[in-house]
């Protein structure tokens, strides 16, 4: 079974509760609570969180994959989900 890792309250994946429970070999595995997490225009459960969560995941697997002598780079995601594929 796996371990959760918490992160500190003063980093952003902290504060949003992300959990980390794998982050070696190949594999990254983290988790983020959604319970209660919603659009404040619609009232509609938001899927912002899943953009924190593939950002946090994508960001470790980068870091392992790295070689001892190698700085890893920070990007910027952009995620855009609809209900319909485009006509």
């Amino acid at each position: 079974m796996l371990s959760a890792m918490s992160h500190p309250l003063n980093t952003p994946i902290g504060r949003f509760g992300i959990e980390t429970f794998e982050g070696t070999g190949d594999h990254s595995i983290a988790r983020v609570p959604t319970r209660g997490l919603l659009n404040p225009l619609t009232g509609l459960p938001t899927a912002a969180p899943l953009a924190m969560l593939l950002d946090h995941v994508g960001g470790l697997a980068n870091h392992l994959r790295r070689g001892e002598d190698e700085w890893t780079v920070s990007t910027e995601l952009s995620l855009e989900l609809s209900r319909r594929p485009p006509t």
